[in-house]
């Protein structure tokens, strides 16, 4: 009985240790790996328009200016340079628990002459996702 206890009490100090070290050594940054991760914590289909896009889309529109004055609700999820790969893997992500009534994508990328992403936009565009094979492919693709 004393070795199960033993054992049930490392493997919590592990847990703690793993969950302490991945929140320390995480990203912070605001653009991109925020946007993915508070959308999780919507509600289901509580966003009506969603803007997908680079910083063009989310420095611009302001949700919540569209709701007070048209009881829109709406949600930007843009990242740095964010190229329409990335814009595609934001909404097969969104569309698993949104259903939003209208989708605009910023195009301003598309006129860019980047076939890659950069390190920085890449880690932002993809951090914020939950483990999945989307997020897997989304690397994928992003990366050179």
């Amino acid at each position: 009985m004393k070795k199960i206890g033993g054992c049930i009490l490392f493997l919590a100090c592990l847990g703690f240790a793993f969950y302490m070290l991945n929140t320390t050594l995480s990203f912070k940054y605001t653009d991109g790996v925020l946007q993915i991760e508070d959308l999780y914590a919507f509600p289901e289909d509580s966003v009506d328009v969603l803007f997908l896009g680079s910083s063009h889309m989310g420095t611009n529109i302001d949700p919540t200016v569209l709701y007070e004055k048209y009881g829109l609700a709406a949600y930007s999820m843009w990242s740095a340079s964010q190229p329409t790969w990335n814009s595609y893997y934001y909404l097969k992500e969104a569309l698993k628990n949104q259903s939003p009534k209208l989708v605009v994508l910023e195009c301003y990328v598309v006129v860019q002459d980047n076939e890659s992403t950069a390190y920085s936009p890449l880690i932002k565009a993809t951090s914020g996702f939950r483990y999945s094979g989307d997020r897997t492919e989304n690397i994928r693709v992003s990366a050179d």
